[in-house]
């Protein structure tokens, strides 16, 4: 009786141990990433970073209490990586802390190193002053994270114990990055987003450029066809949107602004930014939870994360051209529909004619009528 009594109480142990181990925490709260983690502590932090920059393809933000700009040695090393980054086509972002305890102030006006990153493209950011910014963080290609102790100064490097660790994680790589890029900068009211210039189409792909989409959008009843009846243009307009942005990041997963979304989607530009974002936000949550194409996060309402879902491996190409705000308001979303059937029989090795315009109906849940007056549309805009 002892055994089976301490056989039960092992089991329900380990059960406790198992429910409360941290993957399965991951699973339920969402807080945890699929991580490679290395320590790069103490002297092996230079050229583990060195080798970070010298290999990075597209993006480097830092994120820093103190970069020792005017140094020489290993900081001298390091701006200079960040250079030669520039000079391949990598952007560069550096977020510098403003707030110091001896009232000295951050300056990178006149400071040759700053200067030289600024001529090659690259941006230098005070962060706001009503708070101190204690970050040792980068962020290489939105895939490695450097965080820990270490600044850029040249006791850091070669003189003090620092703890530091290098990530190879996108998802939390993009985490951090969605944090820095919320810091309130220098000269900003705390709490308010920074504006960036808006443009009336920020996204126009090669006209010929063949982009795929899942053939499901065409043949699920309960998404492109259930659109076009419930006339919901602007799910299917913001879709397609979604997908032109997809191409240009070259990601289904990326961060667009809510505002500019709303005028690539044609809205007026003479709307209050919170009604910009109002419109978007509700298509959105729409994409999110009735049709089920996508994966949302709303950032502070001002922003969001946007995950595009795979529906299939079964997929057609549309022309780009046809993915731009200018096509999108062009077209009635009935004749959108119609011109992606006709990318999707394309592939098939056919053409509208080749059924009758009741085949078409039954195949793509789309009414005789519409079918007509679509096609009719698509002839006069040609």
């Amino acid at each position: 009786m002892q055994k089976k009594n301490l056989f039960i109480a092992v089991t329900l142990f380990a059960l406790f141990l198992i429910s409360f181990h941290p993957a399965s925490y991951a699973q339920s709260e969402n807080q945890y990433y699929p991580a490679q983690v290395k320590d790069i502590s103490d002297r092996k932090y230079e050229p583990a970073v060195i080798e970070l920059l010298d290999n990075a393809k597209e993006s480097i933000a830092i994120s820093m209490y103190i970069i020792q700009s005017n140094g020489s040695g290993p900081v001298k090393l390091l701006l200079r990586d960040l250079e030669e980054a520039l000079d391949r086509g990598v952007s560069v972002d550096i977020y510098l802390n403003t707030y110091f305890q001896d009232g000295r102030p951050l300056n990178t006006e006149n400071d040759e190193a700053y200067d030289i990153l600024k001529k090659k493209g690259g941006r230098v950011f005070g962060v706001t002053p009503s708070a101190r910014m204690h970050d040792k963080l980068i962020i290489v290609d939105n895939r490695y994270v450097v965080i820990g102790s270490a600044n850029w100064s040249i006791s850091a490097l070669k003189n003090n114990y620092e703890s530091t660790t290098l990530v190879d994680s996108p998802g939390f790589a993009k985490e951090m990055f969605i944090r820095v890029s919320r810091h309130t900068l220098k000269g900003e009211e705390p709490g308010k987003p920074r504006k960036e210039p808006r443009a009336k189409n920020s996204v126009i792909l090669d006209e010929k450029r063949v982009v795929p989409f899942d053939s499901g959008l065409l043949t699920d009843k309960a998404l492109f066809p259930r659109m076009v009846t419930d006339s919901d243009a602007r799910a299917m307009d913001t879709y397609i949107l979604l997908k032109a942005y997809a191409v240009e990041q070259e990601s289904d997963e990326y961060f667009i602004s809510l505002e500019q979304a709303a005028l690539d989607l044609g809205m007026p530009s003479d709307y209050s930014d919170s009604a910009l974002r109002r419109q978007v936000i509700k298509v959105l949550e729409k994409l999110q939870d009735r049709y089920k194409l996508i994966k949302v996060n709303f950032k502070h309402g001002e922003d969001a994360w946007v995950t595009l879902k795979g529906l299939s491996a079964d997929t057609f190409g549309v022309q780009g051209k046809f993915l731009n705000p200018e096509y999108l308001s062009r077209y009635s979303a009935s004749a959108k529909f119609v011109i992606f059937i006709k990318a999707l029989l394309e592939k098939e090795g056919k053409t509208l004619d080749s059924f009758t315009r009741k085949d078409l109906s039954e195949r793509f849940g789309i009414d005789v009528k519409t079918l007509r007056r679509a096609i009719n549309e698509i002839s006069g805009n040609n």
